[in-house]
This record gives C-alpha cells, sequence and structure tokens, in this order.
C-alpha cells in the first residue's frame, strides 16, 4: 500500500519542537536569516501540532525584520486562514497590518486593525496607524484615504495637517483642511514610531529610514557564462571593471563608518529572466538599483522601481527618456539635453554668434546634434551649417562665412585627426568642441591638436590630480594587476555617492541629493542632481603643454 507522500515525510513532533526552538533562538539572538531559513520549511501544510502556528508567526516576524514584506505579509495571510481560532490571531493581525503600512497598503492594514479584539493591541495598533499616516507626505494618496474612509478621523486630521504644512496647496485644499479641522479637530504628531508587538520574547521595531547596513542591487550584464579561454571577458569587460570599481567603493566606505553590501546580477536584454528576479525575495531587499543597461531588462526594472519607490540609477544611459515617467529613477551620466546646455554656456565666452554643426554616423552622434541645434537656436544662434560627415557640400556652405564655433560630434574612437585635418585643409580657425572619445587620450600630444583651439566635453573626466584617484589607482592596480578603465573609475564613484548618501539621509536620499552639489573626494566630476535627475557634471578641456586639463 502507498501511502501519501506528506504522512511519509512527517517527523515525529519531538524532532518538529527541536527544530522549532532553533528557529526561535535564532529569532532571540536577532539573526533573522537563520531563523527564517530554519522555520520556513515548518509552516507546511502536512504539519499538524500547536506549534505550526506558532512557526508561521515567527518565519512572519524574521521575514519583517529582513523587509521581505512580501513572504511577511503571504505567511501572515496563510496562518490567519488556515488556523481561525489560534488564540494569537490578534497579535498575526497586528504584525500584518505593520507589514501592509510599511508596503503603503493602508486599506488592508485598516481592516486587519479592525478586525483585533484584545484591548491593549488595539490601543497599540491606532497609535501605529496614527505613525504611519505621519509619514504620508503627499496630499493626494491622503485625499484618496479620506474618500474611502470619510468618518475616519485620524485620516482626516492628518489630511488637514499636512495640508496646512504644504506650501503650493490650492485654495480648495486649505478650505478642505479647515472643513476637516472643524468636523475632527486638530491632531498632533507621534513622538516616535510604535513598535511591533509579536507573539512571543521577539520585539520588532518598525522600520526606520536608516539601517545599519544598506543593499546596492547591481544589475550589469556580466555574461560569466560566455567567458573567453584567458578567464577575462570579451565585449562585456567594462561590466567586470565597473564591479571592480564598486567592490572598492564599498572597502572605501567601510573605512568611513559606511556599511554597503552588493547584490550582483547577471542581466542581459531579456525580459522574462529579469522579471523572474524581481519577483524573487531576496533581490526585492535592495534599497537601491543600479542598471540594468539594456531596453528590454530595464523596462522591467523600471516599473519595478517605479511601483515601489526603489531608486534606479544608470549608469551610462544619456537618454532623459529614462527618467519622463519615474521620480525614483537617475542617470550617473549627464543626459543629452544637460550636455548640450552646459557646452552652449561655455560657449557663451565666444564672440561670434554664429555655430557650424557636423556629426557622426551613431545615433549618439546624430541625437546631441539634433539638440545642440534646437538649443543653439533657441539662444540665437545662427545655425551656419548642419551636415553629416565632412565633404565637400559642407566646405561650400562655410564658405567665406565668419564661424563663432564649430560642434565635431564625432565620437569613434580616433576620430578627432580626421577632424582637424579637415578643418585645417579648409582653413577653418573657430573654436571647435568634440567629445573626449574623438581622440586617444593616452596617445595624445600637442601636434594632435596643432594650428586650432579643441575643447573635449567629457562626462567621466578623470583628475589624476586628486589623492583619492592616485589611491584608488593604486588599489584597483593591486587587486586586478590591470590600470583601472573609466568604467572602474564610475562603479568606484557610483557607490561611494550612494553609500555616503544613503549615511547621511537614509531611505529618503533621493529628495536630499538635489538639494548641493557633490564634487570632493570623487575621481569624476562628481555629482548634481539640482537641475534633475541626470547628473549635470561635465567637464569641459583644453590642451596647455602637458595635456588636456578642465578649462577654468
Amino acid at each position: 500500500m502507498l501511502l501519501p507522500v506528506g504522512l511519509l515525510a512527517q517527523p515525529p513532533v519531538k524532532e518538529y519542537a527541536q527544530g522549532y526552538q532553533q528557529g526561535l533562538q535564532a529569532l532571540q539572538q536577532k539573526n533573522y536569516e537563520q531563523a527564517r531559513l530554519v522555520l520556513g520549511p515548518l509552516t507546511h501544510s502536512r504539519y499538524q501540532n500547536d506549534l505550526v502556528p506558532l512557526a508561521h508567526y515567527f518565519y512572519s516576524v524574521a521575514a519583517f525584520n529582513t523587509r521581505r514584506f512580501t513572504e511577511a505579509s503571504d505567511m501572515l495571510t496563510q496562518l490567519i486562514s488556515r488556523y481561525p481560532t489560534w488564540a494569537k490571531l490578534d497579535e498575526a493581525r497586528y504584525l500584518l497590518a505593520n507589514v501592509q503600512l510599511e508596503q503603503g497598503r493602508y486599506k488592508e492594514a485598516f481592516e486587519q486593525l479592525s478586525g483585533i479584539g484584545n484591548d491593549k493591541l488595539k490601543a497599540e495598533g491606532q497609535a501605529m496607524k496614527v505613525f504611519y499616516l505621519s509619514e504620508i507626505r503627499r496630499i493626494s494618496p491622503l485625499r484618496q484615504l479620506n474618500e474611502a474612509y470619510p468618518a475616519d478621523a485620524d485620516v482626516a486630521r492628518r489630511l488637514a495637517r499636512l495640508i496646512e504644512q504644504t506650501p503650493s496647496a490650492t485654495a480648495e485644499e486649505k478650505q478642505y483642511a479647515g472643513q476637516l479641522k472643524d468636523n475632527f479637530g486638530s491632531d498632533t504628531e507621534p513622538a516616535a514610531a510604535p513598535v511591533s508587538r509579536p507573539a512571543g520574547p521577539v520585539a520588532v521595531p518598525a522600520r526606520r529610514g536608516t539601517r545599519a547596513v544598506y543593499t546596492l542591487g547591481v544589475l550589469l550584464p556580466f555574461r560569466l557564462s560566455e567567458l573567453e579561454t584567458n578567464g577575462r571577458p570579451g565585449s562585456n569587460q567594462f561590466a567586470i571593471d565597473m564591479y571592480e570599481g564598486m567592490k572598492l567603493a564599498v572597502a572605501k566606505l567601510k573605512t568611513e563608518g559606511i556599511n554597503v553590501e552588493l547584490q550582483a546580477y547577471d542581466v542581459a536584454n531579456d525580459a522574462d529572466p529579469t522579471l523572474e528576479l524581481v519577483n524573487n525575495s531576496p533581490f526585492q531587499q535592495a534599497d537601491v538599483l543600479i542598471g540594468p543597461l539594456y531596453p528590454e531588462s530595464y523596462k522591467v526594472a523600471e516599473a519595478y522601481s517605479r511601483q515601489y519607490g526603489i531608486p534606479l540609477f544608470s549608469p551610462l544611459a544619456t537618454s532623459p527618456d529614462l527618467l519622463a515617467a519615474n521620480p525614483f529613477a537617475y542617470l550617473a551620466q549627464p543626459s543629452v539635453e544637460t550636455q548640450v546646455s552646459s557646452i552652449l554656456n561655455f560657449t557663451q565666452r565666444f564672440p561670434l554668434k554664429t555655430v557650424a554643426i557636423a556629426y557622426g554616423s551613431s545615433r549618439q552622434d546624430s541625437l546631441l546634434a539634433l539638440t545642440y541645434r534646437e538649443q543653439a537656436r533657441r539662444q540665437g544662434y545662427q545655425i551656419l551649417a548642419f551636415q553629416r560627415s565632412l565633404d565637400a557640400s559642407l566646405t561650400a556652405a562655410l564658405n567665406g562665412k565668419k564661424i563663432g564655433h564649430f560642434l565635431a560630434a564625432f565620437s569613434n574612437r580616433g576620430s578627432g585627426p580626421v577632424v582637424r585635418e579637415w578643418l585645417n585643409r579648409n582653413d577653418i580657425q573657430a573654436p571647435v568642441l568634440l567629445p573626449v572619445d574623438a581622440f586617444q587620450m593616452e596617445n595624445m600630444s600637442k601636434n594632435a591638436v596643432s594650428g586650432g583651439q579643441y575643447y573635449l566635453y567629457d562626462p567621466m573626466f578623470v583628475d589624476d590630480a586628486k589623492n583619492i584617484t592616485q589611491d584608488f589607482r593604486q588599489k584597483y592596480l593591486q587587486r586586478t594587476r590591470t590600470m583601472p578603465s573609466s568604467f572602474a573609475y564610475l562603479g568606484y564613484d557610483l557607490v561611494l555617492f550612494l553609500g555616503r548618501s544613503l549615511k547621511v539621509y537614509g531611505l529618503g536620499f533621493p529628495k536630499n541629493i538635489s538639494t548641493r552639489v557633490f564634487r570632493d573626494q570623487y575621481t569624476l566630476p562628481g555629482f548634481d542632481y539640482r537641475s534633475g535627475n541626470d547628473n549635470n557634471s561635465l567637464t569641459i578641456l583644453q590642451y596647455d603643454d602637458f595635456g588636456f586639463v578642465p578649462v577654468k
């Protein structure tokens, strides 16, 4: 006779109790990850004894403390469904409400709180509700709650107070706030966050704005399965370089008392694996996302970022389209529009308001050239020529014209000498602006830019004069036995910036980084988000006797 698998796997109660005690001990020692791993298997439906509901509950406590809110919510919902007569059901409802409030699921949380019968827990639930309402900083979601619960005094009072504290509130909103105060009175801000109250000896604090350790999810195309025979990636070496820089930044932050850990994921241009990834519980613990780089995987990560308010930093992208629909999306590089604005701001020093524009065959070149033409026209520049490539028709278009400056948007490596030769052949003496990629900087000499005024624009200029640059280069060389690429510097700086911002401002750092410039203690130009969600840091370089240096 074949027995059901569940019966074959049913351990003795004594053995089950030993496992439960191990999980509870790990929880009491605040080893939440270990507690979750031990208690998780004990919640299977095949187990039937008095400890099973407690295993559910304490697993949820461990999941709560590791910010696995979806897991905690699912387990508590399962607990309430399976054991509707459990003696500690009020504690389960309280914790589930706490989880749902963390997730912004206010209506569901209110329902759980309303189901609590214990007077003491009901009072604590009320305090918790008031605290989380005080954390809402926008009028719109509170107004929606007020419409759903028009008789709820806590919601009404918080909404009235928020409207009064919001300078941009409309006259209608201010009038409505007055009506709410007349009907419900005024509220007072809670002094501190409430404490979740589990059914046993473990106290679980509600989530605050800071952490002891911050987690950065790194979504880059490492393509580890495609390593070359020499053990190094080929076309995706840049991702390895960037990650090596990130790891050195983690070590540097540790010396500053900032604890950051990296969760690296090998993410290519494929939506399905990325969707599977964002639904994975460990992934959902990331406080910030870096990447992905490719369109299909980016769409999935961006939707996740937008839904849950997780800041997402694109390390290499320059398209402003990535920022259009998501207030939590950021570019570590200046967008095309920002680069053009910075270049045009620089060209104000040239007396003539005329410009000739030539550009290369890449999409990046054409987009920058088109944007430059539009912004230059709006600023009163006369466009003398606008043409792809350097040829006889461009020569004819510029014949006899007085050129204020010349934009040569050719990003192909090594195109700089070709531009210089064409300009010299046509005796064009105007100042010339090119992307830094147009020249092979490691082989540059004064002869490469002789006979003209050449300026290079560079969003990732490495300042060799800085001590931090020299220190990083030495450590990177010791670690990898290779010189760092620009991608290594970028990974290093980005993690330093995020770690320091999280340390100073906590999880709400995005609203704070828009108030100042972060220039010091970075190998690259730094970070400037005062004008928007792209990094407004672009360096204009000019050659002196020893190499290209920033223009003052």
